[in-house]
């Protein structure tokens, strides 16, 4: 009779308690820390009917064996010796293995994979030998040395996001993993402390990104190369990356945030960061520090638009005007990444700034009276992190210092590489343009805005007006802090029912972008892992 302590205890009303002793050896077998599985054994009968061979100079044909166990860096088996021989138990000696792979997914090409292996131990049991293998293709770093990671892969060593792979032997099984990289067209550098997770070079795997969004991080692609890091850990990138727009803005963001690449970067790698403006801060600046960012944030800006030579200094004229008006800046963390003027026409019985670039400080049409005017001046962002939604943002809240003030029209200039955006926004030409020469001799057309149109969309596609200004409208009439009349109630919420179809039109878009980026990066480059498909040289 068995002892109670190798008994399993059962709940009780349940049937009697299972006593392992009277199963066979190979159908329970306990958790060893020191063979790096954290699954418990009985688990792996999941494994052993995946076929494999080995082979070796002194045995070159394959012979059919059972895979018993597995760890990152290596292998268990279990053969069968012919005619009471011991072909395969020389400590040291290389052997060949060869697993059949049906991959990740349904519908993946099955194939064999050829692995190079190295017998470390061997220990006969009842059904022949159970031999220890190590792969030779995954050589850990030495101690000092840096992971082999491609020279074109941006690394993230300050916070790498959490992921999570689908093991693809253990079913419904998801092993854990970091996202310690990107690589050029979306590719992905992970490390995995797991050791339950078995690779090979070119096989299909599907990965959950933990990042913040409102439907889960899951994409796949193919395993493009495989190293062994430090301390048991593996390093492998994916490649031809099945990725989502939401997703790759995530991940752009995260790398934005941790201060690893700048906006302007993401690109190279396949990624484009477009929706951003929730991270900024906007605010009226305070300080002479900040007043100095901004007069070097113009410089860069003026420079690269082609308005200003490189060592040009700050344009008096300008600098006179900031001390007259509102100064809005947008921060990333730290870094000034966007500013505006906003003068306030008739302060102090001052010209308008725009109205000293005409003859005789004139305008030769006809201009609301400048108490009336809020002039927009000097709005430039950096280069950095142009192409998202940052110029979107800096609309919006100069539209809110509008709304929030007693002025009737918004009054500014613009080119004409940059109008048919302005006009999109509501602006309309009133008739008047000059060469400014502080400006690099660029002609400038004199625009104006009714605040009617900020509110309503008067004069805008409802489109164009639940981008830029739709939300902010309807978040000060929800909080009371502006009323309108019937008439212009009426056609914000007949302008709001389209704010549900601007989003998925925007969002297709930049779906759509998105693929030209990827279809434009370089394909991918990476380490050749020494793993190989059966048949290949």
């Amino acid at each position: 009779m068995n002892d109670l302590k190798n008994t399993i205890a059962a709940p009780q009303g349940s049937k009697p308690s299972l006593d392992p002793l009277k199963l066979p050896r190979d159908a329970w077998r306990p958790s060893e820390s020191s063979s790096q599985r954290i699954a418990p054994r009985t688990m792996e009968r999941e494994i052993e009917r995946i076929p494999v061979w080995i082979r070796s100079a002194r045995h070159p044909e394959w012979v059919r064996v059972r895979l018993w166990d597995y760890s990152i860096h290596g292998f268990g088996i279990l053969y069968q010796a012919h005619s009471g021989s011991s072909d395969f138990s020389a400590e040291g000696e290389a052997i060949e293995l060869k697993m059949q792979w049906f991959g990740a997914g349904s519908g993946t090409v099955p194939g064999s994979y050829l692995l190079p292996c190295r017998i470390e131990n061997s220990t006969r049991v009842e059904k022949g030998l159970r031999i220890g293998l190590s792969r030779l293709d995954l050589v850990p770093p030495r101690d000092g040395d840096d992971p082999p990671v491609p020279a074109d892969c941006l690394l993230d060593d300050i916070r790498p996001l959490s992921v999570k792979i689908l093991n693809p032997f253990l079913y419904k099984e998801w092993a854990e993993a970091k996202l310690i990289g990107i690589g050029p067209k979306a590719s992905f550098v992970f490390e995995s402390y797991d050791p339950s997770l078995l690779l090979f070079d070119g096989a299909a795997l599907t990965v959950d990104i933990e990042v913040p969004l409102d439907t889960r991080g899951i994409c796949s692609g193919t395993i493009d190369w495989i190293q062994a890091g430090r301390e048991g850990r593996i390093i492998f990138a994916i490649r031809d990356t099945d990725i989502t727009f939401d997703l790759s803005n995530a991940i752009g963001e995260h790398f934005v945030q941790a201060e690893i690449c700048k906006p302007s970067r993401l690109a190279e790698f396949g990624l484009r960061l477009k929706r951003f403006k929730d991270q900024f801060r906007f605010r009226f600046i305070t300080t002479q520090e900040e007043y100095e960012a901004i007069l070097n944030l113009r410089r860069v800006a003026y420079v690269n638009a082609g308005k200003a030579a490189p060592d040009a200094p700050p344009d008096p004229v300008a600098m006179d005007f900031d001390s007259r008006s509102r100064l809005l800046t947008a921060f990333h963390g730290d870094i000034l990444v966007a500013s505006v003027a906003l003068s306030f026409g008739g302060v102090q019985g001052a010209p308008l700034r725009a109205q000293i670039c005409f003859p005789d400080s004139t305008f030769p049409v006809p201009v609301p009276d400048k108490h009336t005017v809020v002039e927009v001046h000097s709005l430039c962002t950096d280069f950095d992190y142009r192409g998202g939604d940052l110029i979107q943002a800096m609309f919006e809240h100069i539209g809110r210092s509008v709304l929030f003030s007693d002025r009737k029209w918004l009054l500014t200039f613009t080119t004409s590489k940059l109008w048919p955006l302005y006009r999109r926004i509501g602006f309309r030409k009133i008739g008047a343009s000059v060469h400014m020469k502080d400006m690099g001799g660029l002609e400038h057309h004199l625009i104006l805005m009714d605040r009617n149109t900020l509110v309503s969309g008067l004069g805008m596609t409802p489109f164009a007006w639940n981008y830029f200004f739709g939300s902010m409208v309807r978040d000060l009439l929800e909080k009371g802090q502006l009323r309108l009349g019937s008439a212009r109630k009426a056609r914000v919420a007949l302008y709001s029912l389209f704010a549900g179809i601007t989003r998925k039109w925007m969002q297709a878009r930049m779906e759509k972008d998105f693929r030209v980026l990827l279809q434009r990066t370089g394909s991918n480059g990476g380490i050749t892992g020494v793993g190989r498909k059966d048949g290949e040289k």
